[in-house]
Protein backbone atom coordinates (compact mmCIF):
# COMPACT_ATOMS: atom_id res chain seq x y z
CA UNK A 1 0.00 0.00 0.00
CA UNK A 2 2.59 2.27 0.89
CA UNK A 3 4.27 1.64 -2.14
CA UNK A 4 1.48 3.03 -4.31
CA UNK A 5 1.22 6.41 -2.53
CA UNK A 6 4.84 6.82 -2.85
CA UNK A 7 3.82 5.81 -6.73
CA UNK A 8 0.99 8.35 -6.74
CA UNK A 9 3.13 11.10 -5.35
CA UNK A 10 5.80 10.60 -7.94
CA UNK A 11 3.12 11.05 -10.91
CA UNK A 12 1.53 13.88 -9.44
CA UNK A 13 4.85 15.68 -9.06
CA UNK A 14 6.11 14.75 -12.59
CA UNK A 15 2.52 16.04 -13.75
CA UNK A 16 2.77 19.40 -11.87
CA UNK A 17 6.42 19.76 -13.02
CA UNK A 18 4.78 19.13 -16.50
CA UNK A 19 2.44 21.45 -16.37
CA UNK A 20 5.29 24.53 -15.29
CA UNK A 21 7.37 23.57 -17.87
CA UNK A 22 4.65 23.92 -20.41
CA UNK A 23 3.75 27.75 -18.67
CA UNK A 24 7.20 28.45 -19.18
CA UNK A 25 7.20 27.58 -22.56
CA UNK A 26 4.57 29.85 -23.24
CA UNK A 27 5.84 32.85 -21.45
CA UNK A 28 9.13 32.86 -23.51
CA UNK A 29 7.25 32.60 -26.58
CA UNK A 30 5.04 35.59 -25.37
CA UNK A 31 7.70 37.24 -24.41
CA UNK A 32 10.11 36.77 -27.53
CA UNK A 33 6.37 37.95 -29.52
CA UNK A 34 6.20 41.57 -27.40
CA UNK A 35 10.06 42.03 -27.89
CA UNK A 36 9.33 41.75 -31.47
CA UNK A 37 6.14 43.94 -31.14
CA UNK A 38 7.61 47.17 -29.57
CA UNK A 39 11.34 46.82 -31.79
CA UNK A 40 8.50 47.10 -34.78
CA UNK A 41 6.74 50.00 -33.05
CA UNK A 42 9.75 52.13 -32.97
CA UNK A 43 10.93 51.52 -36.24
CA UNK A 44 7.50 52.31 -37.22
CA UNK A 45 7.43 56.13 -35.37
CA UNK A 46 10.78 56.52 -36.58
CA UNK A 47 9.00 56.08 -40.11
CA UNK A 48 6.22 57.91 -39.55
CA UNK A 49 8.35 60.78 -38.40
CA UNK A 50 10.87 61.04 -41.03
CA UNK A 51 8.22 61.18 -43.72
CA UNK A 52 6.58 64.18 -41.72
CA UNK A 53 9.95 66.04 -41.62
CA UNK A 54 11.28 65.36 -45.15
CA UNK A 55 7.68 66.03 -46.63
CA UNK A 56 7.81 68.94 -44.71
CA UNK A 57 11.18 70.10 -46.24
CA UNK A 58 10.57 69.10 -49.55
CA UNK A 59 7.46 71.89 -49.33
CA UNK A 60 9.85 74.51 -48.17
CA UNK A 61 12.29 73.28 -50.98
CA UNK A 62 9.30 73.58 -53.52
CA UNK A 63 8.05 77.09 -52.74
CA UNK A 64 11.70 78.36 -52.39
CA UNK A 65 13.63 79.71 -54.88
CA UNK A 66 17.15 79.36 -53.75
CA UNK A 67 19.35 77.89 -51.62
CA UNK A 68 19.18 80.82 -49.35
CA UNK A 69 15.58 80.76 -49.10
CA UNK A 70 15.63 77.30 -48.06
CA UNK A 71 17.75 77.85 -45.83
CA UNK A 72 16.27 81.06 -44.07
CA UNK A 73 12.77 79.45 -43.90
CA UNK A 74 14.60 76.19 -42.34
CA UNK A 75 16.38 78.38 -39.53
CA UNK A 76 12.44 79.58 -38.79
CA UNK A 77 10.99 76.90 -38.70
CA UNK A 78 13.34 75.26 -36.55
CA UNK A 79 15.41 77.67 -35.20
CA UNK A 80 18.68 75.25 -34.70
CA UNK A 81 20.25 73.90 -37.45
CA UNK A 82 23.86 73.90 -38.73
CA UNK A 83 24.72 75.11 -42.52
CA UNK A 84 27.34 75.31 -45.10
CA UNK A 85 27.35 76.05 -48.57
CA UNK A 86 25.35 73.30 -50.37
CA UNK A 87 23.97 71.79 -47.18
CA UNK A 88 21.22 72.00 -44.55
CA UNK A 89 21.60 69.83 -40.94
CA UNK A 90 18.71 69.65 -38.76
CA UNK A 91 19.35 67.10 -35.40
CA UNK A 92 15.79 65.81 -34.10
CA UNK A 93 15.11 64.42 -30.68
CA UNK A 94 13.19 60.84 -30.97
CA UNK A 95 9.84 63.09 -30.14
CA UNK A 96 10.72 65.26 -33.65
CA UNK A 97 11.74 68.16 -31.51
CA UNK A 98 14.93 70.01 -33.06
CA UNK A 99 17.59 69.68 -30.76
CA UNK A 100 21.84 69.77 -30.29
CA UNK A 101 23.89 67.43 -31.91
CA UNK A 102 24.62 66.14 -28.94
CA UNK A 103 21.36 65.01 -28.21
CA UNK A 104 20.01 63.51 -31.07
CA UNK A 105 18.61 60.57 -31.85
CA UNK A 106 17.28 61.58 -36.03
CA UNK A 107 19.60 63.91 -38.13
CA UNK A 108 17.94 65.72 -41.46
CA UNK A 109 20.02 66.41 -44.04
CA UNK A 110 19.40 68.82 -47.12
CA UNK A 111 21.46 69.03 -50.10
CA UNK A 112 21.25 71.24 -52.77
CA UNK A 113 22.80 72.23 -56.14
CA UNK A 114 21.73 74.19 -59.23
CA UNK A 115 21.77 72.86 -62.48
CA UNK A 116 20.58 75.78 -64.62
CA UNK A 117 17.23 76.18 -64.97
CA UNK A 118 16.83 72.81 -61.89
CA UNK A 119 17.43 73.69 -58.38
CA UNK A 120 17.55 69.76 -56.99
CA UNK A 121 17.36 69.48 -53.42
CA UNK A 122 17.88 65.95 -51.82
CA UNK A 123 16.40 65.18 -48.63
CA UNK A 124 17.50 62.61 -46.07
CA UNK A 125 16.68 61.32 -42.69
CA UNK A 126 18.29 59.20 -41.16
CA UNK A 127 19.67 57.89 -37.50
CA UNK A 128 23.02 59.01 -35.45
CA UNK A 129 22.98 55.81 -33.77
CA UNK A 130 24.05 53.43 -36.88
CA UNK A 131 23.38 56.37 -39.56
CA UNK A 132 20.60 53.94 -40.73
CA UNK A 133 18.83 55.92 -43.82
CA UNK A 134 14.90 55.69 -42.98
CA UNK A 135 13.65 57.78 -45.74
CA UNK A 136 14.74 60.39 -48.86
CA UNK A 137 13.29 61.99 -51.18
CA UNK A 138 14.41 64.28 -53.77
CA UNK A 139 13.04 67.33 -55.43
CA UNK A 140 14.06 68.59 -58.77
CA UNK A 141 12.34 71.95 -59.50
CA UNK A 142 12.17 74.54 -62.47
CA UNK A 143 13.18 77.91 -61.58
CA UNK A 144 12.02 79.12 -64.66
CA UNK A 145 15.81 80.88 -64.98
CA UNK A 146 17.93 79.81 -67.88
CA UNK A 147 21.52 80.77 -67.03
Amino acid sequence: MQIRRASSTFIFLLELTMGILIFAIAAGVCLTAFAKTYTLSARSAGMNLAVEKVTGTAELCRAAASFREIEENMEDICGICETSPDQITVYYSEEGVPVEEEDAVYVLETTCTEQDPFLISDIVFRSTEDGEEIYSLQIKKNSGEVG
